[in-house]
């Protein structure tokens, strides 16, 4: 008689312990649900300031192309002429 009652309360213990593992599991689910969105949020943040930023210094050297046209040619020029050579030895 003793073993059934063992084996009865064993088995209400297994049952409450698979109920606990499972709340255990979803809470731990939910806070690296949470835990992975932050870094993506500061990510979108970084990558729009990285583009704003970008987009500026673009501009600036637009202007900069625009007041000095024949500097900008000139050093065009050479770039490319310094590009035609490195690649030229390979």
């Amino acid at each position: 008689m003793q073993a059934q009652e063992s084996t009865t309360k064993a088995t209400i213990d297994l049952a409450g312990l698979k109920e606990t593992l499972f709340q255990a599991v979803d809470l731990g689910c939910e806070v690296i649900k949470e835990l992975s969105e932050k870094p993506l949020e500061v990510g979108g943040e970084v990558a729009k300031k990285a583009c704003e930023n970008g987009k500026k210094a673009v501009d600036k050297g637009l202007v900069a192309a625009k007041e000095h046209p024949l500097a900008t040619i000139l050093i065009a020029f050479g770039l490319g002429f310094l590009v035609a050579k490195i690649l030229k030895r390979n």
